[in-house]
Formats: structure tokens, C-alpha cells, sequence
């Protein structure tokens, strides 16, 4: 894989972004509908116990082909790197003050280096509404502008906004979310200022491959959780259900070679469950060719099915919040490295970093070989999974050859 300098990446992706900030524009001005966001999200407040009472039955349209976003690319293979939960506030907010945004993420940059498209979850709105949709709910973030800013200089080309938090400060903080990350030149999916949007997803060309994402929240029951599903013409993240992703991942076939799947499911802090299992598989069944997962807060294991890896969840990244980790023990995440040629996925690289911010201090890092391999070996096997390890970080092939084949460059 040809590696390149983030200096040359960035000066490329200065001028892609640009590119597309001028398209937003141009976007939203052609755009009625959106100047009267603040008065519908209002409407959708007030609207809320009918619509928890017809069960989310609001017909939207369906969506359209998904916007392509054309990405610089050398070299025969692409790089996408998957990362996990990004929170850049709350507990860390101490931190950020004294060093500034970028510094979270100083010890982890080299495992950012040399994507041609990097992702991630980012658990919460980017607003500075002071309007909680939920005033009881336990935990409610929201981020400062200052976040997008250092994101988008730290390469991230799209983010996951399907999760149980980008809803926190209602629809105008999903709004301010969006207008923020398009300033900064970031693609989102999973979440949307309707349903049409939130399920749409997102196509990359990287020099004639052609990536597709899409992202979902595992759905709940109960009023408190229906409110952060888009629905119809309201506001929040793409609720998973197995109708809804079959035709997603039909309609996203056609736009794009790879597919790669996001969910926001399972429980926090604890093994995979059953319903991952199922809906996992049942997404490759479906024509997904990489399934990737987040919000248990810890990483879990890779399972290979039918010849295409579930990642169950990537864990924290760089997340500001105390989390509930064991006192005294480290936490982990993982950052994923997908690397395809040739149009398919050839190798996925898992590496172990440190997330515990009670012992990290809200700077995740990577850890020694040993312990790297100690933690997330036995979650490998747990699945039938058989990896070559490459110092900290677990090499899965894929295709002729993967077992005994070449191995690829690590970070």
C-alpha cells in the first residue's frame, strides 16, 4: 500500500473541501424546506405522543440515489479506517480548554495516517443550544464548534450520527450538527433532518472504487427512545429494522461496489448480544460487505461470515465522558483498518488502543504488543476467528491466499 504524508493528504482534501462547502451552499439555497426547520422541530415536539401512538407509521418518501463525494487516491490500494465513539466535551471539557481539540487525539494520529477515508461515530450534536430534548434523561452531550474544526483537521471524512445522543438537544442541534460538519468539509450519514435523509447515506469515490455507507440505531421500545428515530419528517437517526436496511442496502448496491454497514446496537459495557449475532449476519446476508459496530463502549470481537467480517463494536475513540470501566483496569477500542484491492476487501487490521480516561486522561493511546494481543485475541477465537498478529495490531486476510498470504504494511 503506497503510504503517504498527511501534509500532502491535507493540502488535497483543502481543496475538496472547499469544493463541497461551495456545493452545500448551493444546496441549501435551492432549499425551501430547511428555512423552516426550527418551527417544524417545535411542531415535532409538540406532535411527539401521536406519534409514539401510531407506532412511527408516518410514510416518508423513499430515498434517492446517495450523494457521491469524489476523494484524491494513489496507489492500488484504498484505505478506509473506522474508528469509534467520538465525544469531545463533557468530562474532558478541562482538558480541551487547557490544550485545545486536537490534543485527544495526538497519540492515536498515527494509526489515522494514510486513510483515503476515515469514519467515525460521533456520539453527540455539535450546538450551542441549551434546549435538552429529553431535560430528565441521564446523559445528554453536546459539543462546541471547536470539535468539527479538529476533526476535520485530523482527516475525518464522514461521520455516523445513528446513535442514542445525536438527538440530545432536539432536532435544531442535529441541524447545527450538519451545518457544522458540512462548514468543515465532513460528510455525515445515519441520521438526518428526516427520514428520506437519515437513511440516504453517503457514496466515496476513491479513484474509481466507490464506497457506500450507511448507518442505523438498534431500535428500542419505549416513548423516551422512539423520540431519537427519524421518522417521516422528523428529525434523528435512522432507526434499524430489517425491512428498512433491505431496501437500503438494495437501493446502495447500485450506486456503489463496497457496502459497509454502521450500527449503533448491543448493550454498554457488556459481550455482544444475540440481536447483534442475528442482524449482523443477517446484513451480509442482505449484500452488506463489511459490517461495522459501536456503542457498547468497549471493544468486542470479529466475526468472518460468509466471507465478510463483523466487527461488533470498535468501542470508545476519543469519548470525554469518565465511562464505567472496572476500577483500576484499562478499557479498549479499536481502530479498524480495511484495506481493499483489486475491488474487494483484502485485509482488516484491528489495533487495541487504551480508553480508560481515568487512567488515559481523555488521550487514548496505543498499547504494547502483549497487551494489545491479550485483549482482543480471546474475543477473536470466541468467534472462529484466526488472525496473524503484526506487533499490536491483528491482521485478517481475505480472498486466495489470505491465510498464508502477504501481509500488508501496519501503522
Amino acid at each position: 500500500m503506497e503510504r503517504r504524508e498527511r501534509p500532502e493528504r491535507g493540502d488535497r482534501r483543502v481543496r475538496h473541501r472547499a469544493r463541497l462547502r461551495e456545493t452545500t451552499l448551493a444546496s441549501r439555497r435551492t432549499s425551501s424546506t430547511r428555512s423552516a426547520f426550527d418551527l417544524a422541530a417545535l411542531r415535532w415536539l409538540a406532535s411527539l405522543p401521536a406519534l409514539v401512538a401510531c407506532g412511527l407509521s408516518c410514510s416518508p418518501e423513499r430515498p434517492g440515489p446517495p450523494p457521491v463525494v469524489s476523494l484524491p487516491h494513489a496507489g492500488e490500494t484504498v484505505a478506509v479506517v473506522s474508528v469509534g465513539d467520538i465525544l469531545l466535551a463533557d468530562a474532558a471539557r478541562a482538558k480541551l480548554k487547557q490544550h485545545g481539540y486536537r490534543w485527544p487525539l495526538a497519540r492515536v494520529r498515527t494509526l489515522l495516517d494514510g486513510a483515503d477515508l476515515l469514519i467515525g461515530n460521533l456520539e453527540g450534536p455539535i450546538t450551542s443550544s441549551t434546549k435538552k430534548a429529553l431535560p430528565r434523561k441521564k446523559w445528554s452531550y453536546k459539543m462546541d464548534r471547536k470539535a468539527a474544526v479538529a476533526l476535520a483537521a485530523a482527516g475525518f471524512d464522514a461521520l455516523c450520527l445513528a446513535n442514542n445522543h445525536i438527538l440530545d438537544y432536539g432536532p435544531r442541534g442535529l441541524a447545527d450538527t450538519i451545518t457544522a460538519l458540512e462548514a468543515n468539509g465532513i460528510r455525515w450519514f445515519g441520521g438526518g433532518r428526516d427520514e428520506t435523509e437519515a437513511r440516504q447515506g453517503v457514496v466515496f469515490d476513491i479513484g474509481g472504487l466507490r464506497v457506500g455507507l450507511l448507518g442505523y440505531y438498534e431500535r428500542f421500545l419505549g416513548e423516551a427512545f422512539q423520540s431519537r428515530y427519524a421518522s417521516g419528517n422528523h428529525a434523528g437517526a435512522a432507526m434499524l429494522t430489517e425491512d428498512g436496511l433491505e431496501e437500503d442496502i438494495e437501493r446502495m448496491r447500485r450506486h456503489a461496489d463496497v457496502v459497509i454497514v454502521s450500527f449503533h446496537w448491543g448493550a454498554n459495557y457488556k459481550e455482544v448480544t444475540r440481536f447483534q449475532r442475528d442482524m449482523g449476519r443477517r446484513a451480509i446476508a442482505l449484500g452488506a460487505d463489511v459490517v461495522n459496530g459501536h456503542h457498547p463502549h468497549i471493544a468486542q470481537g470479529v466475526e468472518v461470515y460468509r466471507g465478510k467480517p463483523i466487527v461488533y463494536s470498535v468501542g470508545n475513540f476519543t469519548f470525554g465522558t469518565p465511562g464505567r470501566f472496572k476500577k483500576g483496569k484499562q478499557g479498549y477500542g479499536l481502530v479498524v483498518r480495511y484495506l481493499f484491492r483489486n475491488g474487494g476487501l483484502r485485509w482488516l487490521l484491528a489495533t487495541p488502543i487504551a480508553v480508560n480516561n481515568k487512567l488515559v486522561h481523555f488521550q487514548p493511546h496505543r498499547v504494547p504488543a502483549e497487551e494489545a494481543r491479550g485483549e482482543l485475541e480471546p474475543r477473536l477465537k470466541a468467534f472462529g476467528t484466526h488472525a496473524r498478529w503484526v506487533k499490536d495490531t491483528a491482521v485478517l486476510g481475505f480472498g486466495p491466499g489470505a491465510i498464508a498470504g502477504e501481509l500488508p504494511p501496519v501503522p
